[in-house]
């Protein structure tokens, strides 16, 4: 049995067994099986092979380390520098779980990342520029994605800035339309129109086109109504 063997332990048995092992395993990189392999080898007595568990657990160690930094990186918003970081672990660790499953989850951040700067361009083309300011601004960050995000926010902003005035010059054309009433109010329409082509999703666009378009029914009524009497009066 186990006790008869050299060494006089069950465990003595077990190194035995977990030497042929180590090759196979140091063949997929440094990881924690091979280090758990390395300590159960331990009753063997071998220096060398003590001296490569210590060295794996201190890279183990320091790669659990890097993982952590490249957390942190993450955080900041730096995903494609916590990506750098994670792959430099697995070139020497390919089957370290912290870094896989890290990767794993900022890939798939840069993704939705990705998408939603997509979709922002989208609402942009179909004129919903609050929809896209919004996504824009949710991505802004010190990566290169997060670059663009800021550069489209500052582009919609001054689209939205642009439409504000827009509207506030169509008030103006409401409130003192001038003697030229059926001109001005023309031109308010028009450029309600266009103020919706820019930017469909705006609070007080649709309504003011509204008012627009009731207001310049009534006038044009009136005034066709003011000449059929005017004709009238001709005649009589």
């Amino acid at each position: 049995g186990a006790a008869q063997l050299p060494g006089g332990s069950a465990d003595f048995a077990q190194a035995c067994a977990v030497l042929p092992l180590l090759g196979a395993m140091r063949a997929h990189g440094v990881s924690r099986a091979l280090h758990a392999a390395l300590l159960r080898a331990a009753p063997l007595g071998l220096a060398a092979l003590q001296d490569e568990h210590a060295r794996v657990g201190a890279a183990l160690l320091a790669a659990d380390q890097q993982v952590a930094e490249a957390r942190a990186i993450a955080l900041e918003g730096r995903l494609p520098d916590a990506l750098a970081a994670l792959d430099q672990v697995l070139q020497t660790m390919p089957q370290h779980e912290g870094a896989r499953a890290e990767r794993e989850t900022i890939q798939g951040a840069l993704h939705a990342r990705a998408a939603e700067l997509a979709n922002a361009r989208t609402a942009l083309a179909e004129g919903r520029l609050q929809e896209a300011l919004r996504l824009a601004r949710t991505l802004v960050g010190p990566c290169a994605l997060g670059a663009q995000a800021r550069s489209l926010a500052q582009d919609l902003q001054a689209r939205c800035e642009r439409v504000e005035r827009g509207v506030a010059q169509v008030r103006a054309l409401l409130e003192a339309p001038g003697p030229d009433a059926l001109g001005a109010l023309r031109q308010a329409h028009a450029q309600v129109d266009e103020l919706l082509r820019v930017q469909a999703d705006h609070p007080e666009l649709a309504q003011l086109r509204d008012a627009v378009a009731t207001g310049l029914s009534a006038l044009e009524a009136c005034l066709a109504a003011k000449a059929a009497a005017e004709i009238g009066r001709a005649h009589v």
